[in-house]
């Protein structure tokens, strides 16, 4: 994975730096080399500079049961000739150029699996559409200034704390706040739920009775991150994006930048967006879950309460503080 996604960037950066010429086909291409049964380019339109990805098969392996789904940011078109059939996979918007290269090495990754041409573009409609319902489902989710705000402050969670404990390629795999999880962070032997709060905030909100219930995890730990917006043209802190790239950078080279892209997704981020909320993280702090720590609980309420949202005063907390090393030694399970 990683020889094939240098070898997408380096195409693509070599059609770029191109003088850009008249062309009757639309498009400048170059083909992968790479050890597949089908013939696959990287390409670039030659009128806006858009990247693309090229597949091109005979005529005669397409089946009515593949399908050229809508993907949103996605332009998909084939063009048919006489004996072959050229399938175009285009970014509409440059701002995507880094979720088009991973969606394109994982179809390129799924049809170098086939041992022959016909499983191979068999492979890569199957991926197609596999990506046309991730993105279906992902559809009506937006993020608003306040989801920015938490999701901030997952990351800073995975870029700047989690990662002097475990390698950021394991902390993707136990991020589970995208996917609408109890808790934001699942780890082989307990959990983290971050909140991230403005400095002048003195209670943290717990959204269900379930948040803080620690009899359904074991080890339940609270961080509690603590940021200080600033104007958008600050040289402190940082926005959205920053924080994003930050992981990104972690994660390069790695399968683990996919499964980044989508969650990601899953959040309702859109690349490059909340460029103008600046937040320095003034302190964060671990609470552990037991005992006496206030919360209420599905076995503390009274008899015939089904749901409650409820604050929790920090100073009460401040009770309950342990040390980063406490945490991860615990939910790692050493």
């Amino acid at each position: 994975m990683t020889d094939l996604r240098s070898a997408l960037q380096q195409t693509w950066n070599k059609l770029l730096q191109e003088t850009p010429v008249h062309s009757d086909n639309g498009f400048r291409k170059i083909r992968l080399q790479t050890p597949l049964e089908c013939d696959f380019f990287a390409a670039v339109d030659a009128t806006d500079s858009r990247l693309m990805l090229m597949i091109e098969i005979p005529s005669s392996q397409i089946r009515h049961s593949h399908k050229y789904p809508e993907i949103a940011g996605l332009e998909i078109r084939p063009k048919f000739e006489k004996n072959f059939t050229r399938i175009f996979l285009k970014v509409i918007d440059s701002k995507y150029n880094e979720l088009f290269e991973n969606l394109c090495l994982d179809l390129v990754g799924e049809a170098s699996n086939a041992k022959e041409s016909q499983q191979c573009i068999d492979r890569f409609f199957y991926k197609l559409n596999i990506w046309k319902d991730f993105f279906k489902s992902l559809s009506h989710k937006t993020l608003d200034r306040n989801s920015a705000q938490g999701l901030l402050g997952e990351l800073y969670f995975i870029a700047d704390i989690g990662r002097r404990f475990i390698p950021p390629r394991q902390m993707i795999h136990y991020w589970e706040g995208p996917s609408g999880s109890e808790y934001d962070f699942r780890f082989p032997e307990g959990n983290v739920e971050i909140k991230t709060l403005k400095s002048t905030s003195d209670t943290m909100s717990v959204s269900n009775l379930n948040q803080l219930d620690e009899q359904k995890c074991g080890n339940l730990f609270v961080a509690h991150i603590s940021v200080e917006t600033l104007p958008e043209d600050s040289s402190r802190g940082y926005n959205l994006p920053e924080l994003v790239e930050k992981v990104r950078i972690l994660l390069k080279d790695t399968p683990e930048a996919l499964v980044f892209d989508q969650k990601l997704l899953a959040t309702g981020y859109t690349e490059n967006t909340f460029t103008d909320v600046r937040m320095e993280i003034v302190k964060h702090s671990f609470y552990h879950v037991r005992d006496d720590f206030p919360r209420l609980v599905p076995s503390n309420v009274p008899v015939g309460i089904q749901a409650a949202k409820y604050a929790v005063d920090l100073a009460v907390c401040k009770h309950f503080e342990v040390t980063e090393n406490t945490v991860f030694s615990a939910v790692k399970g050493v």
